[in-house]
């Protein structure tokens, strides 16, 4: 808070001339409802033209349809219903009228019936076949009449008729003295009956009907009315009308009755007359037609007249309709120039509508809405202002200042104070007070006084205080001494966080009103944001800063001070000291006792630099188990080491983790500035450089930087880059060093070495560049390579009857972990053909530090695949019977450190001797390495070891010269450089 003081004093006059602004520059101004009455009212006036208002037009229109439509559905339904009434009506009477005509047709054919059984009587008693007596009465009948008899026509009326074709049924029929009715014979219908049905050489008499008698008169029709007859195939027999002939077999066939479905615009009427009973003839169809419009000419002066009325209805809607959008429109356009105004910002007109009913209910309310958006707006605006010094990161003092400056431009309000709760000490605060605008901000801590000011009196609501009152809290007392008789409180903030008391003062007995209440309390809360911002922001900083875990500085924080006390060293031509800590047997604790004791180990190693060093030195974690030191005004070395090895000394003591007693110890490394360097960066780097060189040289020590580190350390980087290409670019090559029987001298097998010859660097030694191989995960490409190699080259030799039993092969322990290196194995021999027992993989001891189970499975396999194992380097690593009894191996290698002094050391003599024993009671044979003379020789040719390499015999030669040394038998001393 003190910080936020003094930054702002050093903005005062702006802020204080912003704040200020903010107050008067407002875009809306402060109304209320009651600044509003008595103002003068702009009356609007509607013009005859009044239909240029879009709400007026869409008012009419909607009259207009609720007039119009209703009429025009009526309408509709109307003339639909009175038109399906008039057709049906139509059609019945159509129907009636072919009924009524067919019956008359039906009733003349029986007539005709009749007549014909007169002319059979005399006939069937033998009389002559003449039409006596019948003349005339006959001619009205029948068209013709012609008796068949014994194959003779006998013409008794009109031309003879040609004797017809009848089928069993017919006859049958006839046999029964029945009328038997055919048409479609002749012109008119044709009826048959047998003169004596009980003698069918009485013949038979054929009637052709006059077609003027059968069809008779349609004058019976009702007017305009067509009728048709039709048989059952759709036959027209007869027709008043020609034209309509066809349209009527479509009638009768389809049974079309609907008016709207009739071609032509036709009502139907259908009747059907069955002759089968009598005649033995199909039915008979009468279709009467009658043309539409004569039904229809009624309904047209009905929907005429029904016309008149609706255009009338429709008249007197718009009329009224005109005259109520009148008395509608003159408010909405009053209420739409009002809110045209609102949206503009110009509030100093109110709506006057003197009237009683709910226009002027809008008006009022119209009126106090203008007003509280004008103050909303305004609030709006300020609350704005605020948040965007907050979002600037301004200091909360400058917040506070605005908050004072906005409310003191309020009605009503005499002074303001805003009280800050101390977040550590919730019991007092710091409360900031303020009388006019134009006076600066004072502070002042004051106690919180719980039972009479915090305890509940200040809560959702604002609290009323008295300022007068002895008992008001001192806060509300200070209040007093600039003018303030009552003062309300209430608080700011959201949630636990509402360490904002507000507190406004005003002159008299007054109550504020609600919204400036509401106002003061958004105020209340930007202040409570800004303090939470401010808090925040100190945090990230903290957080971007500091080590999450041990609470020190970290990298950032550590540079940033470093360039600052190198800037005081050029200046105070002193010296400045880092010291790179790296703790030893971390990840053994991790591994061994889990993540939280290492977490708490880590804490205690912090504690301790921290004990080590003057309160002006920096202690730093920069990551894992690295810690650095920053010594400040250093003046000597000497003074530097002491540091280091009080360090060493503290963080080696034990220390009890979870119950268990832990030491761990730590390598430094020292760099001095300006001796190693001036950028903090480099100083870093340099000092790295020196702690790696002290675990080099043992662990639990301190190493100074010197200039040569770092050429070694830029060199290593070079054989790193380069070993990454050494594979693509062909730069390896394997030589081979022969393996020869003690016993016999005779060359039994080679071991595969690799070789970088470097272009620049020229030939690196494998003791250099292995370990860096291991190191950044080449050594399985350079590992797979020289194994491929190595097995087409003992394949090429065996080809050519080079007598080579078996090649050994180097392996690493990275080779050994990964998932697939059995599978590469064995796809190494089978593309070279070569056998898997000529092939030997040689591990040494420590492939079993990482991961003992994963190694010795994967040794297994690769026995299962026929290739030998040899245990390489045996007693310099991690021996131990345990693993040695569970592991596949075929052969032992021993060491050359055990060969070396074995004409010198008695112990070593005990050893080589104790390791042949071990190796015969496994079942293993033996292989000495570095065998470089002939006493060596002699004495392992005592103890029975089996095989033996080394420069006695031959060193490392090209594939090439093996074949040379193959052919040759070495009974006495071997010659000494055998190339």
């Amino acid at each position: 808070m003190a910080r936020g003081r003094s930054r702002s004093r050093r903005r005062k006059a702006s802020t204080t001339s912003s704040a200020r602004a903010m107050a008067r520059s407002s875009a809306w101004p402060r109304i209320s409802p009651s600044d509003l009455a008595g103002q003068p009212v702009n009356r609007l006036r509607i013009d005859g033209a009044f239909l240029r208002s879009a709400v007026a037009r869409r008012v009419l229109l909607s009259f207009l349809l609720a007039a119009f439509l209703p009429s025009v559905a009526m309408a509709v339904v109307g003339w639909l219903q009175l038109n399906e009434v008039v057709t049906r009506l139509a059609t019945r009477q159509l129907d009636q009228a072919a009924s009524a005509y067919g019956r008359s047709t039906y009733d003349r054919l029986l007539g005709g019936e009749l007549m014909l059984g007169e002319i059979a009587r005399p006939l069937r008693a033998g009389g002559p076949v003449t039409a006596s007596g019948h003349d005339q009465t006959l001619g009205q009948f029948f068209r013709a009449v012609t008796l068949h008899r014994e194959n003779q026509s006998h013409a008794i009326l009109g031309n003879p008729l040609a004797p017809v074709d009848l089928t069993a049924s017919q006859r049958d029929w006839l046999a029964n003295g029945k009328t038997l009715l055919l048409d479609g014979v002749a012109p008119g219908p044709l009826l048959l009956l047998a003169v004596d049905p009980k003698s069918a050489s009485a013949g038979m008499l054929a009637a052709e009907m006059d077609r003027g008698f059968v069809w008779g008169d349609t004058e019976m029709l009702p007017g305009q009315t067509d009728l048709c007859v039709v048989d059952s195939k759709m036959r027209v027999l007869g027709c008043s009308s020609e034209m309509h002939s066809t349209l009527s077999v479509r009638m009768a066939a389809e049974d079309i009755r609907a008016s709207a479905e009739v071609p032509g615009g036709f009502n139907v009427g259908r009747w059907k007359l069955f002759l089968k009973p009598r005649f033995d003839s199909a039915e008979w169809t009468f279709v009467t037609l009658q043309p539409r419009e004569i039904g229809q000419a009624s309904v047209s002066r009905i929907v005429e007249l029904f016309a008149r009325i609706a255009a009338l209805a429709v008249f007197l809607a718009a009329l009224l309709s005109m005259v109520q959008i009148r008395r509608i429109l003159g408010p909405i356009e009053q209420l739409t120039d009002a809110t045209r105004q609102l949206r503009q910002g110009r509030l100093e007109r109110p709506l006057e509508i003197a009237r009683d009913d709910e226009f002027g209910q809008l008006a009022q309310s119209f009126n106090g809405m203008a007003g509280q958006l004008a103050f909303q707006f305004d609030s709006l605006e300020a609350l704005s202002a605020l948040d965007t010094q907050i979002l600037a990161h301004a200091d909360t003092d400058d917040v506070i200042d605005a908050v004072q400056v906005r409310l003191l431009g309020q009605p009503g309000v005499a002074c303001v104070g805003v009280m800050i709760v101390d977040r550590d000490a919730p019991d007092g605060g710091t409360l900031y007070v303020r009388q006019s605008v134009e006076q600066p901000m004072t502070s002042v801590r004051v106690p919180l006084e719980q039972d009479r000011f915090d305890g509940g009196a200040v809560g959702e609501s604002p609290s009323l205080f008295d300022a007068s009152s002895s008992d008001a809290p001192t806060a509300i007392a200070l209040m007093r001494r600039l003018g303030a008789a009552r003062c309300w409180a209430l608080r700011g903030g959201v949630g636990d966080e509402r360490r904002v008391i507000l507190i406004l003062g005003t002159a008299d007995d007054a109550r504020l009103p609600e919204q400036l209440v509401e106002h003061a309390r958004a105020l209340g809360d930007r202040i409570q944001i800004a303090l939470t911002a401010s808090a925040r922001e100190e945090q990230l900083v903290y957080q971007a800063q500091h080590d999450s875990l041990t609470r020190l500085p970290n990298r950032l924080l550590l540079l940033d001070r470093m360039a600052l006390e190198l800037a005081h060293t050029q200046r105070d031509k002193t010296q400045l000291a880092m010291l790179f800590i790296d703790l030893d047997r971390f990840k053994y604790v991790n591994d061994v006792f889990g993540h939280p004791a290492g977490d708490e180990l880590l804490n205690t190693v912090g504690e301790r630099l921290r004990a080590c060093v003057r309160g002006s030195d920096t202690v730093a974690r920069l990551g894992g188990d690295e810690f650095v030191v920053m010594l400040s005004g250093v003046q000597s070395a000497r003074d530097v080491a002491q540091v280091a090895g009080q360090i060493l000394r503290f963080v080696g003591l034990p220390m009890t983790i979870g119950g268990k007693e832990i030491s761990v110890g730590a390598s430094i490394g020292i760099a001095m500035a300006p001796a190693d360097g001036d950028e903090p960066s480099v100083l870093l780097k340099h000092a790295d450089i020196a702690m790696y060189r002290a675990k080099e040289g043992g662990r639990g020590r301190f190493v100074f930087f010197e200039e040569r580190m770092n050429t070694e350390v830029v060199e290593r980087a070079n054989i790193e880059r380069e070993l990454r290409l050494a594979v693509p670019r062909r730069q390896l090559r394997v030589v081979y060093q022969p393996r020869v029987s003690i016993a016999t001298g005779r060359l039994r097998g080679v071991e595969a070495l690799v070789r970088w010859t470097h272009p620049e660097f020229g030939a690196v030694p494998p003791t250099r560049f292995i370990p860096i191989a291991e190191e950044i995960g080449v050594i399985q490409d350079i590992g797979l390579w020289v194994l491929q190699t190595a097995c087409r080259q003992a394949a090429e030799w065996r080809n050519a009857g080079v007598a080579i039993e078996s090649i050994s092969v180097n392996v690493s322990g990275a080779q050994l972990l990964a998932n697939d290196w059995v599978e590469r194995v064995g796809a190494a021999l089978q593309e070279s053909g070569l056998p898997p027992g000529a092939l030997e993989l040689e591990v040494t001891e420590n492939v079993l530090l990482d991961n003992e189970e994963a190694v010795i499975d994967t040794l297994h396999r690769i026995k299962q695949l026929g290739v030998r194992l040899a245990l390489d380097d045996f007693g310099t690593g991690y021996s131990s019977m345990g693993y040695l009894r569970r592991m596949p191996v075929d052969v032992m290698k021993i060491d050359r450190t055990f060969i070396a002094d074995l004409e010198h050391d008695e112990s070593s003599r005990g050893i080589a001797r104790a390791m042949i024993a071990m190796a015969r009671s496994l079942k293993m044979s033996v292989v000495a390495e570095g065998i470089e003379s002939r006493g060596q020789a002699e004495m392992l040719r005592e103890w029975s070891c089996d095989e033996a390499q080394g420069f006695y015999y031959s060193e490392p030669v090209e594939a090439d010269a093996v074949a040379g040394i193959a052919t040759r038998e070495s009974d006495a001393r071997p010659a000494a450089n055998t190339v």
